[in-house]
């Protein structure tokens, strides 16, 4: 009987250190799961801004298409003007040397 009693003591002192193993390894999982759980926050954080910030390049590349926009209009008339300017010197240089 002493020896079923013993028997008992190292089957209990098994269980024991078993269950002290499973604890650590769950201690063990818990901080990984924390430290999982904050990267995919960062993570998160980083898809946001980097979704926001896409949406600032759209903006910002109509904003520089229209003004590529504005500068041909603006350079286009600029030459109209310009060729106007050149025709009406050399009506006017024709005008002088006719009229003299």
């Amino acid at each position: 009987m002493l020896e079923k009693i013993e028997q008992l003591e190292k089957c209990v002192e098994s269980l024991i250190s078993m269950l002290e193993e499973s604890r650590r390894e769950n201690q063990e999982l818990h901080a990984k799961l924390d430290r999982m759980r904050t990267a995919v926050g960062s993570q998160t954080d980083l898809l946001e801004k980097n979704q926001d910030l896409e949406g600032a390049v759209g903006s910002l590349e109509s904003e520089v298409a229209g003004m590529t926009d504005r500068e041909t209009q603006i350079r286009d008339r600029l030459q109209g003007i310009l060729a106007r300017i050149d025709s009406l010197q050399l009506e006017l240089t024709g005008q002088a040397q006719s009229g003299h």
